[in-house]
């Protein structure tokens, strides 16, 4: 057994530490560009887009990085349920970001910081805030308490005093040098539950320059911005995160985190074109399959880092562990499903909904590996999904695929392979 008590594949985590990320050069570049360019202009803002499990988070995380690097102050914005719900929450939630990066950095109010910020503490939490506007300069926390204190959950937040405040702290942040301020919003999918804070947004920024907007989402959230950003929407550049095209990425995936390691020559090149073709070059999947390669090459002292079956049942057992008990409905549903029903949901989960007829015919992103199936055997397998909830048919066209994300298509993918394995 390898003397290396660590495993370089994280497949829990999103990444944190940029020697472990790989694929992204040109996307991080791009991002990493307009960062450059807003402490020179009026910043271009961006919209992170890619399907659960491309590596959004981690993507973000490497740009909070890249922001501070260049002086920027890089203010962290989790998105959850609770946030969106009111304009008071989602601006609580951003004023909290700014200052607690802000203190971090020691580029806020750094001459009696830690007495303002009790102040925001106990204006915020207390709903009591401070007599004296010297020691809070912010009109928004006063706000916030009123309200509150009130009941008045859903109390509009006046637009003027937010651009007040975002002014002040931004002339506070650029008196100790800081150009620009960066807001990484992260589970941007959540503002399609309170759309009129990207609205609201908009508005604000338009007034205040000196703050750059990243928003992070799957691909259904460019439309919603597209609808409230309209009339600015040139002011958006879109970075998608697409699975790695080519084994040349996926190498560079599976390699830069072994050779942190000292252990890059111990991977068998041999089984990269398999481990591209079963991961689709998904950034989740490679982790996931080499976190359990990595695993046997340590605990069997084995002389390379390489696939087997015993890897792959390894990473099926692991998808078995992880679904949660939201997910044992669809879980039952396609356990008992014949390899050819398993397989043309796998197809429907990568690809556009299709009409039966033209996946027989050949025709549409997924025909060529349908050609084989006639329509009659189409048809008697969505009827199958039909019947389970799976998908919903209209005659001979699939109007709806389930509800997917990453696992669940991971999970279809060796459902599918040990299936089609048993039957072999």
């Amino acid at each position: 057994m390898e003397n290396c008590p660590a495993n370089p594949f994280d497949f829990v985590n999103p990444i944190s530490d940029s020697r472990f990320f790989a694929g992204r050069r040109n996307e991080l570049a791009e991002a990493e560009y307009y960062l450059k360019l807003a402490t020179h202009q009026r910043p271009v803002h961006c919209a992170v887009t890619g399907r659960r499990a491309a590596g959004k988070t981690s993507f973000l995380n490497l740009l909070q990085k890249k922001a501070e690097e260049i002086g920027i102050l890089a203010a962290r914005v989790d998105l959850t349920p609770d946030a969106v719900e009111s304009e008071l929450n989602f601006f609580l939630n951003v004023f909290e970001a700014v200052l607690s990066a802000g203190q971090a950095r020691h580029v806020l109010y750094s001459n009696f910081f830690d007495k303002f910020y009790l102040a925001f503490r106990q204006a915020v939490d207390m709903l009591a805030p401070p007599c004296s506007f010297d020691l809070l300069p912010l009109v928004f926390p006063f706000q916030y308490a009123f309200a509150k204190a009130r009941g008045n959950d859903r109390a509009p937040v006046s637009q003027p005093v937010l651009a007040c405040d975002l002014k002040q702290i931004l002339l506070e942040a650029r008196r100790h040098e800081v150009p620009a301020i960066v807001l990484l919003f992260d589970e941007s999918d959540l503002f399609a539950d309170n759309p009129n804070l990207l609205s609201k947004l908009r508005n604000l920024f338009t007034q205040v320059p000196g703050y750059m907007l990243v928003f992070s989402g799957t691909l259904k959230m460019f439309p919603l911005i597209n609808d409230r950003f309209s009339p600015i929407v040139r002011q958006f550049r879109r970075i998608e995160l697409r699975p790695f095209e080519t084994e040349q990425e996926t190498l560079e995936c599976i390699l830069e985190p072994l050779v942190v390691y000292g252990q890059a020559e111990k991977f068998d090149l041999s089984v990269l074109p398999e481990i591209h073709s079963i991961t689709g070059g998904e950034p989740y999947e490679i982790r996931l399959i080499c976190h359990f390669m990595y695993k046997h090459f340590q605990e069997k002292g084995l002389a390379s880092i390489s696939l087997s079956h015993e890897v792959l049942e390894d990473v099926f057992a692991q998808l078995e562990r992880l679904h949660s008990d939201e997910r044992e409905r669809f879980l039952r549903s396609i356990r008992g499903l014949p390899s050819a029903s398993l397989n043309m949901l796998q197809k429907l989960a990568i690809s556009s909904p299709l009409s039966l007829i033209e996946m027989a015919n050949g025709r549409g992103e997924s025909a060529a590996h349908d050609r084989s199936l006639a329509l009659q055997q189409l048809i008697t397998s969505a009827q199958d999904l039909a019947e389970r909830s799976l998908i919903t048919l209209d005659g001979k066209r699939v109007l709806a695929v389930f509800n997917h994300d990453g696992f669940d298509r991971v999970y279809l993918k060796f459902l599918l392979r040990a299936r089609l394995e048993e039957e072999h």
